[in-house]
């Protein structure tokens, strides 16, 4: 599977930049097929190289998450600049083919050196029955929020910056790039925690202080009277990049404690199939709603207001946590195979 995200992310990202010498009429219904199959191919080439690092590899799943997500976030640091000396000197399609055929170079090497991880399903679980555990529904949710809060503070912060404060989308761009750096060179401190079990503690501490940063980096209209704070804002919002990570990438690690404490087989692929694919979904899911709600709300409302909202809505998340564990404890339900 991994092989075949990696092909087809290839192909579809050439025939993006194909689609340049379409007509008018066809070129957004192709623009949208061809950005649907991309999605649908990086999903299954996800999916499929995180269950592989977990099963092939001898590193910890806290030194592969955060590995999964530093790299991730070297590329966004890196691609839009790439993008644009790729855009001058060769123009719109010049990108479409370099990334493409990049990716195709990579599909080789993984057909060369990718291990047969396949193993046998022996028990009978399965992904629906997943989400009758309340934790993993739980982790669903967590996840679904990091990127809705994530991609809804992306859509609103460049017109927000440049009506309030006119700043240019120069600033905002190098804005962008510094929350990529904060997330890849906090990714590896994040991921040595999680090895040393401090996985809920984690995910707690961290949507408490992502909240916070959220709400006054709006700047919240609760605590501030006028948005004049722009040295202020800046700041919040890159401290709230160190929470973020904390957040999202500490759920595989309950996740797959959970998976394997509720009779799912442990070190299987299937199981890091299922559990890293419940996860992207919930990634997903939060990545579609929060450009289109978040867009909406803060054109109602405004941006501070919704980063109010939102941040709120992390302190909840935190609050649901520490209820969920208090629940387990007295039950002295397991959260981990060996409980």
């Amino acid at each position: 599977m991994a092989v075949i995200g990696s092909g087809v992310t290839s192909i579809s990202c050439v025939g993006l930049g194909l689609l340049y010498y379409t007509d008018d009429k066809v070129f957004l219904i192709l623009n949208i097929i061809g950005r649907l199959v991309a999605g649908s191919a990086a999903s299954m080439l996800s999916v499929a190289s995180m269950s592989l690092l977990l099963k092939a590899t001898p590193f910890q799943t806290g030194t592969i998450a955060s590995s999964v997500g530093a790299s991730m976030n070297l590329g966004f640091t890196l691609g839009p600049a790439v993008g644009a000396i790729l855009f001058q000197f060769g123009g719109y399609t010049v990108c479409f083919y370099f990334f493409g055929g990049s990716v195709a170079i990579l599909t080789a090497i993984q057909i060369a050196v990718l291990p047969n991880a396949e193993d046998t399903l022996k028990s009978g679980q399965n992904y629906i029955q997943l989400f009758k555990s309340p934790g993993q529904v739980l982790i669903f949710f967590h996840c679904f929020l990091v990127t809705l809060s994530c991609s809804a503070r992306i859509t609103g912060i460049s017109p927000f910056l440049t009506s309030t404060f006119q700043v240019s989308l120069t600033e905002v761009g190098a804005l962008l790039s510094m929350w990529a750096l904060v997330n890849t060179l906090v990714c590896p401190l994040i991921g040595a925690l999680i090895n040393r079990g401090f996985i809920y503690s984690s995910i707690i501490s961290g949507w408490i202080l992502f909240g916070i940063t959220t709400i006054l980096s709006g700047p919240s209209p609760l605590i501030f009277r006028d948005t004049n704070h722009y040295l202020f804002i800046v700041i919040t919002l890159v401290v709230a990049q160190i929470f973020q990570v904390q957040v999202n990438i500490t759920p595989i690690k309950a996740a797959l404690n959970l998976a394997e404490a509720g009779g799912y087989e442990k070190d299987s692929v299937h199981t890091y199939g299922m559990v890293t694919g419940m996860i992207n979904c919930g990634l997903a899911l939060g990545a579609i709603v929060g450009p289109i709600g978040g867009g909406a709300a803060i054109q109602s409302v405004g941006y501070p207001w919704t980063m109010t909202v939102i941040g709120f809505a992390q302190l909840f998340i935190a609050a649901l946590f520490i209820f969920y564990l208090t629940i387990m404890k007295l039950l002295r339900k397991p959260l981990t195979l060996e409980g």
